[in-house]
């Protein structure tokens, strides 16, 4: 079980994004440039899934710096990659 907890991503090749003022700005050229804003506890992962860190390490980090409950941030972490990935802006690493 924790093997899954440590997968990292990676962001698409046709993906550009920004961190700015707690929002994510994100582009995806391949998809008509598609524009999306991620903020709050998403914006963060998206940063930290941009710097490498792993499942565990996002997971542990937005749980502290937001004070909830590591269950529930795990919960809806996953949730956010799987909506992430689903629309091609995330794709797990290798």
């Amino acid at each position: 079980m924790r093997a899954a907890k440590e997968k990292q991503f990676s962001v698409g090749p046709s993906v550009v994004s920004k961190f700015e003022n707690d929002v994510a700005s994100v582009l995806d050229f391949r998809n008509t440039d598609s524009f999306y804003e991620i903020s709050g506890p998403g914006a963060v992962a998206w940063q930290k899934i941009v710097d490498g860190r792993s499942s565990d390490q996002i997971i542990d980090f937005i749980a502290k710096k937001f004070k909830a409950p590591r269950v529930d941030v795990e919960a809806e972490f996953q949730s956010f990659v799987k909506k992430m990935t689903d629309i091609g802006l995330l794709t797990n690493k290798k």
